[in-house]
């Protein structure tokens, strides 16, 4: 998430390797207790996690949201044939059609799978490095 927020400031025009009170922590939920009680004036954490979904529903104010990306991308070794590649992300994509499989989506905390495609992420890895 690290790199998401540095290349989202970094669009922004801030350069964080000027930044003298920088802060990375492991975990998300250390990110908004640091902001809820002082530690930090500023945090960023992903779109998906619980800091974010339940912020603004606690009184917390959100500075900026970056356009969406492609979070958590499956690979598949090329041992695993091509049809049964393609059969697993069907049933990936198909599990928020069903109760069940929007059960298992709350569970991990998800709201579902998109199928992508190998040019956006290889677009992601570039501009994550620029």
């Amino acid at each position: 998430m690290a790199k998401f927020c540095r290349a989202e400031l970094r669009d922004r025009g801030i350069d964080v390797a000027k930044e003298s009170k920088l802060q990375y922590m492991r975990e998300q939920d250390a990110v908004g207790y640091s902001v809820e009680a002082g530690l930090m004036d500023i945090g960023g954490v992903a779109s998906y996690s619980g800091v974010a979904r339940n912020w603004e529903k606690k009184g917390g104010r959100v500075l900026h949201r970056s356009i969406k990306q492609p979070y958590s991308p499956m690979v598949a070794s090329s041992k695993i044939a091509p049809a049964d590649v393609a059969k697993l992300r069907d049933a990936l994509v198909a599990l928020d059609k069903s109760d069940e499989g929007k059960k298992v989506l709350s569970t991990i905390g998800i709201q579902g799978f998109v199928a992508g495609e190998d040019k956006r992420l290889v677009d992601l890895l570039k501009w994550l490095g620029a």
